[in-house]
């Protein structure tokens, strides 16, 4: 007995498997070079979500640095602490972006990309602004500020915070 012409196999069999393997081929390398590109914006915007939660307390402990050494020189005195409204509070700011740069750093990596350089700069000069005030002395204290505002600034501009 004769197989019905509808159920033998036709030439066309193989063929269709090989284009649906090459198609499915493809179909990979398209999701997989889609991924690598992407994943540069990614971790940016993971590393800046971190320092955006960070930005506005940075800001407002180095306005309250350059107050408290105005009210420090209006007084006559070198000190700086004393006439801080929230001397703790602002060490706690500068403190706790020391604890977050590890989790940044986390996302973004080390290198010499301008995420890492933006985010690496920043990390250093806020260290040396606490460094600075947790010496109590009012003029390299608000010696720093316009440095970490340019830091900050450039995280922004990074960010799209600007």
């Amino acid at each position: 007995m004769k197989t019905p012409l509808a159920l033998q196999p036709t030439s066309w069999e193989p063929r269709r498997r090989r284009v649906a393997a090459g198609l499915a081929l493809l179909l990979l390398v398209v999701v997989i070079v889609w991924w690598t590109v992407g994943a540069e914006g990614r971790r940016v915007g993971a590393a800046c979500d971190l320092y955006e939660g960070q930005q506005e307390p940075l800001r407002s402990a180095l306005t309250e640095i350059e107050d408290g050494a105005a009210a420090a020189a209006a007084a006559g005195e070198p000190t700086l602490l004393d006439h801080l409204e929230n001397a703790d509070g602002t060490l706690n700011t500068l403190r706790r972006w020391q604890s977050t740069m590890p989790r940044v750093t986390e996302e973004i990596g080390t290198g010499e990309d301008d995420t890492a350089t933006t985010f690496s700069d920043l990390t250093e000069s806020v260290a040396e602004q606490q460094r600075r005030v947790e010496t109590d002395e009012a003029s390299t204290a608000v010696d720093h500020v316009p440095e970490l505002a340019g830091r900050l600034d450039d995280a922004d501009a990074l960010c799209g915070l600007a």
